[in-house]
């Protein structure tokens, strides 16, 4: 799963695994109201950043680059 930075620590999630969804109902352990939650959720998603790749260089940072998923083989796709 990417990181998107939508989610943070302290939100309050309601999983409805019937329906497949999770839903944010509230921020910082105060529940809000739908409209509250989406001006906040869009805020962090203009401001969200990814991180830089923890290995700058050797093996590890081509690895990381070209790897490619195991459910299509883990293997290094160099094109």
């Amino acid at each position: 799963m990417e990181e998107r930075g939508e989610i943070e620590e302290g939100d309050l999630i309601e999983l409805d695994v019937r329906e497949r969804k999770l839903n944010i109902i509230g921020i910082k352990g105060e529940r809000r109201s739908p409209e509250e939650i989406d001006r906040i959720l869009q805020n962090r998603k203009e401001n969200w950043k990814p991180r830089s790749g923890k290995y700058q260089k050797g093996v590890l940072r081509l690895f990381r680059e070209h790897v490619v998923s195991p459910m299509k083989g883990a293997y290094l796709d160099m094109d």
